[in-house]
């Protein structure tokens, strides 16, 4: 038989008993609408200037293999470097190892430290046979370390050539480096109302800023590397320009240099490259910290003109807003780096855009190329959602590396 019916309190619930005013403070909270604006802010939407002045320039090429290579031709070393002294009647002079093969019978060789013209008749290895004073302005004692130049040749009267000689290019390389960003949502995720908007779209967007940074810093601090993986495949690292750069490495050793400190160290930055000062007006890239900025802003405040890079060399505007810092050497583009923050605050790069490119592998057999894409449906049938990966196989080429420049460990007093 059933227990008897007891029906529950009337009401169900004790509710909470308001003793004051009702306002938004003692409100439910859930029956508040918040105000969220629908915009959400990133601290660094655009932290990769590099690609940005890559993408927008149209400065990328096809790589069809995961190394690219080039050839450089150094010029001739016409010089070398007395190892002893040399008294006025001698005429045997020792050059450092391996620089006699640069010189050859008949040169002509001033040395810059005497003014003394000599002539070469006999190579032996590194000693050359010399004529002394062939010009009679008088022969004059040669030192150790004296440097000497060859300045031209002369060849007696119906004589043959003579020995030959010439430069072997250098074979410089870099790999193509496969970088990925996979991420994903779930059925529910995708088809919830948000603020803010889609969070698919909104991923989209962070992946792809995020994606684009990890480029950013190869292209500045990678290393070139060839290794076997865990996997048991190839895997390769693309060096960068801190990889790359090592003839012109100023390192101010935590201290501030001056105005005239840095022009002199434009004499060397502006050598070399197409955006050299040989023909007499050099124009190149100055990639710097903020720290960096703060110190042309204090000794050139008002020689600084701001433009848009993209219509500085002639190409419209690309969005990337640059200062112009003109020097007797040339002019430097100064652009204010993000990345470089922290332990790298007082790093800079001088580089000639003309001799850098980014390299992407061209793929193959249905693959899409390494220039950036967004490869979509990477998750596996039973996944109740979806999976993507931003992919990109390329890597930085850096020619002419002399005429790029490093600037290391700038403190400002």
């Amino acid at each position: 038989m059933a227990g008897e019916f007891s029906p529950a309190a009337d009401p169900p619930r004790t509710p909470t008993v308001l003793a004051t005013y009702r306002s938004p403070i003692n409100t439910v909270a859930g029956r508040i609408i918040a105000d969220v604006s629908d915009e959400i802010p990133f601290y660094e939407p655009s932290a990769a200037p590099l690609c940005l002045f890559f993408r927008g320039l149209k400065k990328k090429r096809v790589a069809t293999q995961r190394r690219f290579d080039h050839f450089e031709k150094d010029p001739y070393p016409a010089q070398g470097i007395n190892t002893a002294a040399v008294l006025v009647a001698g005429v045997t002079v020792n050059v450092q190892a391996g620089e006699g093969a640069r010189f050859r019978a008949n040169d002509v060789v001033l040395n810059r430290n005497t003014g003394e013209l000599v002539l070469v008749t006999v190579v032996t290895v590194d000693a050359l046979t010399i004529v002394r004073n062939i010009d009679g302005r008088g022969a004059v004692a040669m030192a150790a370390g004296d440097e000497l130049e060859i300045i031209g040749s002369t060849f007696e009267d119906g004589a043959a050539m003579g020995a030959l000689r010439s430069t072997a290019e250098t074979n410089v390389f870099n790999y193509c480096q496969i970088f990925r960003h996979g991420f994903g949502w779930s059925r529910r995720d995708a088809t919830s109302d948000m603020y803010g908007g889609s969070d698919p779209d909104l991923e989209l967007k962070t992946q792809g800023i995020e994606h684009e940074k990890q480029i950013e810093r190869s292209m500045l601090f990678g290393g070139r590397f060839l290794r076997t993986g865990v996997g048991g495949h190839e895997q390769t690292g693309s060096g960068g320009l801190d990889y790359f750069v090592t003839t012109n490495v100023w390192d101010l050793g935590n201290t501030e240099p001056t105005e005239r400190q840095f022009v002199t160290f434009m004499e060397q930055a502006m050598r070399y490259g197409k955006n050299s000062n040989v023909g007499g007006g050099g124009s190149k890239l100055f990639i710097g910290s903020r720290r960096w900025m703060t110190w042309f802003d204090k000794i050139a405040r008002d020689r600084v003109r701001y433009v848009d890079v993209g219509e500085l060399l002639g190409r419209g505007r690309i969005g990337l807003t640059v200062g112009e810092f003109h020097t007797v050497h040339g002019m430097l583009t100064l652009i204010s780096h993000p990345m470089l923050v922290g332990k790298n605050s007082g790093r800079a790069f001088v580089v000639d855009p003309a001799e850098l490119r980014f390299r992407y592998h061209q793929g193959g057999n249905g693959f899409p190329d390494g220039n950036t894409r967004l490869l979509e449906d990477r998750q596996a049938n039973d996944v109740d959602g979806e999976w993507l990966e931003y992919q990109t196989d390329g890597g930085l080429q850096v020619m002419l590396e002399a005429s790029h420049s490093k600037l290391l460990n700038l403190a400002l007093s």
